[in-house]
């Protein structure tokens, strides 16, 4: 994982000149939705934001980075295990894993920080 070792995606960018890395994160957790309707995500955003701390460090050390994705914007069936209940997006979908609920599309806390950083081009990142 790049937030826990960069040092080595340093040394492996040193030795293989012109190689194309694609990397995306994905962090999946069961949300739960507070008494007044939000998900407050912040395992999420503590996790996206280590990550994208060392994307930073990368382009400062000259890394021809791309671009940078998270697994899914929107809460998605897992299709390893077709479960529901495994949280992936800044998005909250209203679906259990027996396929029921009302589709109901709710912004959890991870999306407005999201929004910030793409904003700030990284600068509300904390380091």
């Amino acid at each position: 994982m790049i937030r826990l070792d960069y040092g080595s995606v340093k040394y492996a960018l040193g030795s293989l000149s012109k190689t194309v890395i694609y990397c995306r994160e994905r962090i999946r957790r069961k949300d739960s939705v507070e008494a007044d309707g939000s998900i407050q995500d912040d395992y999420r955003i503590a996790y996206l934001n280590d990550h994208l701390v060392q994307v930073n460090e990368a382009i400062a050390d000259g890394v021809d980075i791309m671009g940078y994705t998270s697994w899914g914007p929107i809460d998605l069936v897992s299709a390893s295990h077709s479960q529901m209940s495994k949280r992936y997006g800044f998005i909250y979908v209203d679906r259990d894993d027996n396929g029921e609920g009302s589709l109901t599309r709710t912004r959890k806390k991870s999306f407005g920080w999201y929004a910030e950083v793409i904003k700030t081009r990284g600068l509300s990142l904390k380091k």
